[in-house]
């Protein structure tokens, strides 16, 4: 039996209130959770027995709350929270963060010619960080299915609401996918006004161009109010809207090219050029006063970035914490890059050497070295003494491998983040040296 509005479920948890929206494959209903504060949620109801079968549903439902589960397990910012799955009969219901701001759909039919830029710029730098993290997850996951109500905010985005990206049960998960391939209203996998080329071929794998291909047909229907697909392969956003700014035009235009291998990687690179673009359009757009002050704010900044350039071009530089180079990684590495893997077997087997070079040398070569001063004394007594000396001296091996495998971490960490570091200076020095 399906959910009913104002009734209560699982031994009166949760207090049903009505149904908020509805698709092919389920049903959403707003619900109230009495013993918790009152806290409102979302419960997803699969609609067993629609579309495309039972069995089908039940995988993709069961697929939305295994991803669900990983990205709330990860912290993953920007997507909707899967706060919980609950059996209820025969199935179950995924319990998940409420999301009163509606959908980026209405946001769009409340902007037919298009919405405001900032607005715009920011739904993006939100959405963009939330597939920074999913792509970087190590289940491998593309969500396969982006589109204007599949994001959602968490109140109304005209008064700051934040954007979040929903709805996984067509995710590819790393070897796990293989069996979800049907497009809504067709044969293949997807939504066909927002799939990438590659998609609506009914390619096996993905890879999360795709993904970026689907969020740049977004970004130019939040720009425009068209949707990309109604005009030919290659229209720019500014074909159809003016005063949208050249640098925003290209990075859609690069997320939109036929080939996957010609577009933005994965969600992290995209963001990195929008908030590079941002940065430094908003601080020329600071300066009106006169184009003297732009073309001079301008030059210093070239100057600036072409100093940390030179700094993080050396890879030596890694080696100090202190360092100029250190200062600039931080500045200038992205939201979303990752530091010390944990998995670089190099570094764990260095560590691993020099432990057991200090052990045996304290265990071996200090009773040795100990045998001449003792060796007018009993071998009970050099045998105790040199065995105690030996345990401290195997200690303070210890501590001193142990600091330099912190040092050799800190190490790696930097060196991992340094080549983003240094792609986001050449990204902002490209987009000053275009405005030239």
């Amino acid at each position: 039996m399906s959910l009913q509005p104002d009734t209560f479920i699982l031994n009166e948890k949760y207090h049903v209130l009505h149904l908020i929206g509805e698709g092919g494959m389920a049903r959403v209903w707003l619900a109230v959770e009495p013993g918790f504060g009152k806290r409102q949620v979302a419960i997803k109801e699969p609609k067993v027995g629609a579309g495309v079968g039972r069995d089908e549903i039940l995988r993709r439902y069961e697929r939305e709350i295994e991803v669900g589960a990983a990205l709330h397990q990860a912290r993953t910012p920007n997507v909707v929270e899967a706060i919980t799955a609950e059996p209820y009969e025969d199935i179950l219901l995924l319990v998940m963060a409420y999301m009163p701001g509606n959908d980026l759909a209405h946001l769009i039919r409340q902007h037919p010619a298009g919405m405001p830029l900032e607005l715009v710029m920011r739904i993006a730098e939100e959405v963009l960080t939330a597939l920074a993290a999913v792509h970087e997850h190590p289940q491998d996951i593309v969500h396969r299915d982006i589109k204007p109500s599949n994001i959602l905010f968490d109140a109304d985005p005209m008064q700051g609401g934040r954007a979040h990206l929903a709805d996984f049960g067509l995710a590819q998960v790393a070897g796990t996918s293989q069996d979800l391939t049907q497009m809504q209203g067709g044969n293949i996998m997807g939504t066909p006004t927002y799939a990438a080329p590659e998609q609506q071929q009914g390619k096996g794998y993905l890879t999360p161009a795709a993904d970026i291909y689907a969020l740049g047909a977004v970004l130019f229907e939040m720009l425009t109010g068209k949707k990309y697909k109604r005009y030919r392969p290659g229209t720019r956003a500014s074909e159809l809207r003016d005063g949208v700014p050249e640098w925003l035009d290209d990075v859609i235009a690069k997320a939109l090219m036929e080939d996957p291998w010609e577009r933005w990687r994965n969600g992290g690179e995209m963001l990195t050029v929008l908030v590079a673009g941002q940065d430094a359009k908003h601080k020329i757009a600071k300066l009106t006063e006169s184009e003297s002050q732009k073309e001079e704010y301008r030059a210093s900044r070239l100057a600036e970035l072409e100093k940390a350039e030179r700094i993080l071009s050396n890879p030596w530089g890694v080696f100090s914490r202190s360092s100029e180079q250190a200062v600039l990684i931080e500045k200038y590495n992205p939201q979303g890059t990752k530091s010390f893997s944990g998995k670089n077997w190099g570094i764990q087997f260095l560590i691993t050497a020099i432990n057991i070079t200090f052990a045996l040398a304290s265990i071996l070569g200090v009773p040795i070295l100990l045998f001449k001063h003792f060796e007018t004394q009993s071998i009970s007594e050099f045998s105790l003494s040199g065995f105690a000396l030996g345990i401290i001296g195997w200690f303070l091996a210890l501590i001193i491998a142990l600091m330099i495998g912190l040092y050799l971490v800190g190490v790696e960490s930097r060196n991992a983040k340094r080549p983003a570091a240094l792609q986001r200076v050449k990204d902002e020095m490209a987009i000053l040296q275009g405005d030239e």
